[in-house]
């Protein structure tokens, strides 16, 4: 595979480059975040780089950086979220703060995300979410805040109580009532268990 490519640019938009390396021009996909830190110059860049391979085509994907990557291939990994959707999902904010969506368990800041289903969503949550808490916790500046654990508590809470039959609306009431009954205190079981109660 592909690791990065070291070269200059002849040509950037907000969704793609074609670097010169060496006398080659390589095109490649890139996230609106990486063409954010990108400028077109004669000075030489180096960028990380994925090669799709598919049975009608090869595509090369461009990162301004490995933790950049890194989450597209974490996206990939998703059932239903292709290289397309995955950096629509990419140029929404930063890996940093998409990491910090996915451990928070916040679907409904994912389905604003454009192409980004509910369903596609809650399956990114289900599949990403301990990754996500991983690779948070490498960086020096994350803390688990009593905020972020009990926004995730909520967030998990009310999954569970839509996989019993409740609508989104009517779980998401039910967690909040139940959540300010508890206080501070009580984790996802007790959550779930005061919210059915009502």
């Amino acid at each position: 595979m592909l690791a990065f490519l070291r070269g200059k640019i002849v040509e950037l938009s907000p969704h793609a480059l074609i670097l010169d390396v060496n006398g080659v021009g390589y095109y490649l996909q890139i996230p609106a975040t990486t063409f954010a830190v990108l400028r077109a110059s004669d000075d030489e860049i180096e960028i990380r780089t994925f090669l799709h391979v598919r049975e009608s085509a090869l595509a090369l994907f461009g990162f301004a950086t490995a933790e950049e990557r890194d989450l597209f291939l974490d996206l990939l990994s998703v059932t239903g979220i292709g290289p397309k959707l995955a950096l629509t999902i990419l140029s929404s904010a930063s890996v940093h703060q998409l990491y910090q969506s996915i451990a928070a368990g916040q679907e409904n800041s994912l389905t604003r995300i454009s192409g980004l289903g509910k369903k596609t969503a809650q399956r990114l949550l289900l599949d990403l979410k301990d990754r996500a808490i991983e690779r948070l916790k490498s960086r020096p500046d994350w803390v688990a805040t009593p905020e972020r654990k009990r926004a995730a508590s909520a967030e998990q809470a009310v999954q569970a109580l839509i996989a019993l039959g409740f609508t989104q609306a009517e779980a998401e009431r039910s967690v909040e009532a139940a959540m300010a009954e508890l206080g501070q205190s009580g984790d996802v079981e007790q959550v779930i268990q005061a919210a059915l109660k009502r």
